[in-house]
């Protein structure tokens, strides 16, 4: 398990998307599955059957060409070689570093007052556009996940 945790690491960290599903659909659905995480599994398996269908729609064409060939389904900070990071560990690590950095949240003044807590929570609004691309973003998804399942079905 180990080696197939290391194999799914560089692929992520290098952005290789061919790798990231290859090793998802001969690994890691079984480690998911053996473990007894069949939810996990489930999804993984509705991932990767999506991301194959992705190839094939036209309207999504070029999403999927900058999946493969530029490396963007994960986040760079930089354009060296091993600096791709998931997109869920991206935003937690921005999150929590204006909260524990210093005069943050969980550091400083702010540490024991109910009003800095409300004062650094309001200062987030910038994230709400973001909020609201992934969502919608996510109801596309789900759109368009309904409408091949349906496909599927007839």
């Amino acid at each position: 398990m180990v080696d197939v945790i290391k194999v799914f690491i560089r692929t992520e960290r290098l952005a290789d998307h061919n790798g990231h599903l290859c090793c998802i659909v001969s690994r890691i659905l079984d480690i998911f599955a053996a473990a007894g995480h069949h939810q996990y599994a489930k999804g993984a398996r509705l991932y990767c059957q999506l991301m194959k269908q992705l190839e094939t729609l036209p309207a999504y064409k070029e999403t999927f060409e900058s999946f493969t060939a530029h490396g963007n389904h994960v986040v760079r900070y930089s354009s060296h070689d091993w600096s791709g990071t998931w997109c869920d560990i991206c935003i937690e690590q921005t999150l929590m570093k204006s909260a524990k950095s210093e005069g943050g949240l969980s550091r400083g003044r702010m540490r024991h007052s109910d009003s800095g807590h409300k004062c650094w929570v309001l200062t987030l609004n910038h994230f709400s556009n973001v909020n609201q691309r992934m969502e919608e973003s996510d109801s596309g998804a789900q759109e368009m996940t309904q409408s091949m399942l349906r496909e599927q079905q007839k």
